[in-house]
């Protein structure tokens, strides 16, 4: 019969299969569902500012992380990407924004469970401390003006004229360096102007700027060409110069213009005075009548059409001309039948062909004409008449250069009983040169002048008219008017003659013709004196 308790040998064999199934279900808890052992891994791999430009990468040093981030940077709300161990789980949590003005403890937890703690320390590099304003230009000037940059003075000398009011600088500064006023930015500098320059790191240098307005310059007049008597006395004269009979002279189209024996226009090369083509000129062709001489001036009008005028005594028929090139016939434009006063000049301004205006004045009294050109056609062959009551009488051969192509131009006038003065649209003398100038006896000017014109030179004002009193003083005068005509000095006046005083080439009729074009910075100007020559002459600044 069988024992109904177990024996010995088997119940110790059952408890020792227990106690291994006990053994091998402890040694469980360190493995993953599929028997694996849990991972111990806890590395930051990476520690990145990704947001910065350019990102930062921070630099890792066992559990000691450090990261050194621009100057200005706000470390107080920093977004790190944090790239950990596989498993691992990290603390604070990777893209999570923390305040680095104190160093962070980061927490990574590996898969086991077990933790490394790593510390961030975040740096800002120091801000540069350079301050300097390297280079200060006015480009709106031409040429560019530069300042002279001296410790912290900056002198800048800008040309006569220049409205310092409102000029805008272009400032250079050191590498991450500010300036207020800006660069750019219109100042007045009527008195000195302080820069601050302010560093990256904050601390600032003060630049104070003096702008001079340099002196007026003078006028550098040079011969380009001369036909005149005092180069080599009467064989010096173009072949073609008649006695008493050239009074004019244009220039334009690439020619200059010469009224010859009054009656034909010879055709110059301006480079040297020469006829281009020897007895090829501009002829008289239109028979009028009440004149005195069929051609007494000649102009070149904005359309580089050339205009000629007759001269007529009172009460005879005044007429103007045009040629609309240098092989075309010409054209009558204008008729003034019973003119009240003797005309002999006249000046244009715009486009016979199109807009402007044909001005003439009166000799031996004391009006202006005035025709409107519209549409290449005149308005009217009567004038407006502007009478210029503070002037008793102008003179012969009067001149007249209108200041603009406006209808209401102040105009300059100028005849062999007066001086140069500026007139008003409506006849009010403006301005006259002061007497010590004009006195016949004692001053620059000792006789009466006959033609002019005007041209501005860089901020200088110029006025060119012709002084023939006397077989002695047959000159070309260059007048320096940019204060205006009252301020005029001697020393703003320069003459260039055209006779020797040893030669008797008296300018009975004195006259003359004057025309100038201007290239760049240089003006040329063309003068004709009757009797006395023809030449060319260039007017720079010095």
């Amino acid at each position: 019969m069988k024992s109904k308790y177990l024996n010995l040998n088997t119940l110790l064999s059952v408890l020792s299969c227990f106690a291994m199934l006990t053994f091998f279900a402890a040694c469980g808890d360190d493995d993953d569902d599929n028997g694996e052992p849990l991972s111990d891994a806890k590395e930051i791999l990476s520690f990145v500012f990704a947001d910065l430009t350019p990102a930062v990468q921070g630099n890792i040093n066992g559990t000691a992380i450090t990261a050194m981030v621009p100057f200005g940077t706000d470390v107080t709300a920093l977004e790190p990407t944090v790239t950990i161990s596989q498993e691992a789980t990290v603390s604070p949590a990777s893209g999570q924004a923390q305040d680095f003005s104190s160093p962070v403890t980061y927490t990574v937890t590996a898969e086991d469970g077990s933790e490394a703690t790593y510390t961030v320390t975040v740096n800002v590099t120091a801000g540069s401390s350079e301050k300097e304003l390297t280079t200060f230009i006015f480009e709106s000037l031409d040429p560019d003006v530069a300042g002279v940059i001296t410790g912290n003075d900056v002198a800048v000398d800008v040309p006569f004229g220049t409205d310092v009011s409102a000029l805008a600088p272009t400032i250079t500064l050191s590498d991450l360096a500010s300036v207020a006023p800006a660069s750019g930015v219109e100042q007045d500098f009527s008195s000195p102007v302080d820069y601050t320059v302010t560093a990256q790191d904050g601390s600032t240098n003060v630049y104070q700027v003096t702008v001079t307005i340099l002196p007026k310059p003078g006028l550098a007049i040079t011969p380009v060409w001369e036909k005149v008597l005092r180069v080599a006395g009467t064989d010096a004269l173009p072949n073609w110069f008649t006695i008493n009979n050239d009074a004019d002279i244009a220039v334009g189209n690439g020619s200059v213009y010469a009224m010859n024996n009054r009656d034909k226009i010879r055709i110059l090369d301006p480079s040297t005075g020469d006829e281009k083509v020897v007895d090829d000129f501009l002829s008289h062709t239109v028979t009028v009548t009440g004149v005195y001489a069929n051609i007494v001036a000649v102009k070149v009008d904005a359309g580089n059409n050339i205009i000629g005028s007759s001269g007529s005594l009172p009460g005879g028929n005044w007429h103007v001309y045009q040629w609309d090139d240098e092989s075309a016939t010409q054209e009558v434009i204008l008729t003034w039948e019973s003119v009240p006063f003797r005309i002999d000049n006249f000046a244009v301004v715009g486009d016979m062909d199109g807009e402007g205006y044909i001005y003439a004045a009166s000799n031996d009294s004391n009006q202006i004409y005035r025709w409107e050109v519209s549409n290449g056609t005149v308005s009217s062959s009567t004038p407006t008449i502007t009478t210029v009551s503070e002037v008793d009488n102008f003179g012969s051969f009067t001149a007249i250069f209108p200041l603009s192509a406006d209808a209401n131009s102040d105009l300059l006038v100028n005849g062999n009983k007066i001086q140069p003065i500026l007139v008003g649209a409506d006849g009010t003398v403006k301005e006259e040169l002061p007497a010590a100038i004009i006195n016949e006896a004692t001053g620059v000017l000792t006789g009466f002048t006959s033609d002019l014109v005007y041209f501005e030179l860089g901020a200088n004002k110029v006025l060119v008219t012709i002084n023939t009193p006397n077989p002695s003083t047959q000159d070309l005068v260059f007048i320096d008017v940019t204060n205006g005509l009252p301020q005029v000095t001697e020393d703003d006046i320069q003459r260039v003659e055209f006779s020797d005083n040893s030669l008797d080439a008296t300018n009975i009729n004195a006259t003359g013709g004057l025309a100038f074009e201007t290239a760049g910075s240089t003006v040329t100007v063309y003068g004709l004196i009757t009797n006395n020559g023809i030449g060319a002459y260039t007017v720079e600044l010095n």
